[in-house]
Formats: structure tokens, sequence, C-alpha cells
């Protein structure tokens, strides 16, 4: 069965909510049909509430300054939903074997996060949704055109036929997506590489851990590939984020096996904090490319994308894909892709925000 809709949004992480919004607030008339490949919205942004923590599956800050700058920001009131990180202006440390060295910066001038964890920012963003036509579950494996319209064919039996689409999903993805439409695009979207990551919250009662966690965390200056390349003290980072009792602390793995991870973290938890006490919980979260990396001629590969993006007509690209990969970022993207489409089918020279 085929459907029709003016807009066509590939992908529900912030980015893709992100464009919707943008999207309805230009143009409140418009049909707009939201794609998702997972069961949940939100795509790197992830938690949940464990045992009366909370726990940041993926990012658990962003910039103020570039948060404050997109629309969403006022449209959605986030200044009442942050809170300031590290508000005891704590050191962050580089490790090295089992020695710390302070770091010059102090991690949290300017950085927010939110006060029920990220994820409170995709419950708003989906809730102002409400008259956008959202469809988890559903992977897009072919983006085609049908006359002037495009034709997106997805796992699910059935197709969708919209005047414009936005693109917000890791770029091997959407390479693989429009190999038929645009060769070229499909060709500079392979360009880009991921990284894997398995971030691990664990939870320990606070009598037990002997450690004073008088800090942010650490990045690790020897990690080995698929090792831990950070750890978060998140209770000392953002002390809200559960009670006095308990104390809270994130490792970071480039690597997408869940359980290695787990236990890569727990061993070093031990070994470079002394944490010997058994966790009350655990949590893993992973993703098989969590984050791109851009390459020094990163510029000129997103102005080859963008230019051939733009000669398919209203078709953008929006995600961490090209201009950075922060909260902030990924926020703006999504809108300037609203902003691209809804200027390429006005026949307008759009007045797009940096």
């Amino acid at each position: 069965m085929t459907t029709s809709t003016d807009v066509a949004i590939i992908g529900g992480g912030v980015s893709g909510l992100a464009c919707a919004l943008r999207l309805r607030s230009l143009e409140p008339s418009l049909r707009i049909k939201l794609l998702e490949a997972e069961p949940q919205l939100g795509g790197k942004i992830r938690g949940e509430a464990v045992r009366g923590c909370i726990v940041d599956g993926g990012p658990d800050l962003c910039l103020s300054s570039r948060l404050v700058s997109t629309a969403a920001y006022n449209s959605l009131g986030l200044a009442s939903k942050t809170i300031p990180v590290n508000p005891r202006s704590l050191p962050t440390f580089r490790r090295s074997g089992n020695r710390m060295a302070e770091l010059a910066d102090i991690i949290g001038d300017g950085l927010v996060t939110f006060r029920y964890g990220m994820h409170e920012l995709i419950r708003v963003m989906t809730e102002a949704l409400d008259s956008v036509d959202i469809h988890r579950s559903v992977q897009v494996t072919a983006i085609e055109r049908t006359g002037d319209d495009f034709l997106v064919t997805t796992d699910v039996p059935g197709t969708v036929t919209a005047r414009a689409v936005v693109a917000a999903i890791p770029s091997s993805a959407l390479a693989t997506a429009v190999r038929g439409l645009s060769p070229a695009l499909a060709a500079a979207l392979s360009g880009i590489r991921y990284d894997p990551m398995t971030t691990v919250t664990a939870g320990f009662a606070a009598r037990k851990v002997q450690h004073p966690l008088r800090g942010t965390g650490y990045i690790s200056g020897d990690a080995m590939p698929g090792g831990v390349s950070a750890s978060t003290w998140t209770s000392s980072k953002i002390p809200s984020r559960c009670s006095k009792k308990v104390v809270l602390i994130r490792g970071f793995c480039r690597s997408s096996d869940a359980e290695a991870a787990r236990s890569l973290v727990l061993d070093e938890l031990r070994s470079v904090l002394g944490i010997t006490a058994d966790p009350i919980f655990t949590r893993a979260f992973s993703w098989a490319e969590a984050l791109p990396v851009y390459s020094p001629d990163h510029g000129a590969t997103v102005s080859r994308i963008e230019s051939e993006a733009r000669a398919l007509g209203a078709f953008a690209i929006a995600g961490a894909v090209l201009h950075g990969i922060g909260v902030g970022d990924c926020i703006a993207s999504g809108e300037r892709a609203a902003e691209l489409v809804t200027a390429a089918w006005r026949g307008d020279s759009p007045t797009i925000r940096s």
C-alpha cells in the first residue's frame, strides 16, 4: 500500500524531532510523516530511572549557548528544564596507568543537562508533536523518484510518496537508501565512518566506596582499542542524578559488545579507583555506529554532500554526520533541514541560521 505526505522525515533522533517541530512552526498545515527504525524515539539520547537514580545512556550534557540558539529552546520552554553541570567546579583528570593528572579546564562552564535526564528532552519534543504521523520500528530501505515527488520504501510492506524528504540517519544507512536516487551522494556519504560505543553505568552503595571521587572523572591517555576510554563520576558531576547514599559512575568503551564492556568497566573501577564492592545495578547502552569520525578534510566532504543533496530539490540531510555531534548541533541541523526543504518547494532563497 502506498501512502502520501508532504514531508517524510527519516530518523526519529533529536535531529528528526527538531526538524518536525520546525516544519510545524513554519508551515502548520503540513502533513508530516516520521519514520524511525527503532522501537523508541531519541536515537543516541537514551536513559532511564533505576532504583531512584537517573541514568543517561548517551550524552549527559549539552553546550548551553548552542542549545539556547535553537528555535526549540524557546518554543519548548527548555530554560526551566535544564540545570548546570558540575556545580562544585570539580576538576577532570587524565589517567595514565593508575596515575591521575588534573586537566587545566573545568568541565561545566557553559554546560547544562536536563533535570530528569537528557531523555527528558525527547519526551518534551515528542509530546509537542502530537499532530505528526510517527511510525516506530520502520526501516527505510530505499529513496527514489516518482515524478516530482520522492518514493520512500520501507521494510514494512508499503511505500510513502512525499513532496520533500529529510534524512536524519547515520551516513551508512542513508548511502544504501539513496544509491539508486543519487550515486554521487551515496559515494560521498560512504566516506564517513563511525566509531562503536558502549556506555556502562554502575551504581554502588556510597558507604562501600572509599575513593573520594573529587572530580568529574577522567579520560584515558593509554586506552587500548575496545578498552575503557573515559570514566564519568556522575554522582559528583551531576549530584541530582542520585541520592547521597549512592555513587554513580559511568564508563565508556569503544566497542558495541555490551557484556564485554560491562566487565571491562567494572574491572577498571576495581584497579583504578579501588571499588571492590558489587554494584547495586549496572546499565549498558550500545551502538555499533555511535559517533561519526570527522576526517581532516571533513569540510570538503560536507560541501560535496550538501551540494549533491541540493541537486535533488526538496531533500535535506540532518544529524551529527555534518556540522557537529553535540545535542545542540543536532537540533540546529534538524531545524536547518526544515528551513531548506521548505524554501526548496517554495522556490525561495532560504535564510538559514548558522
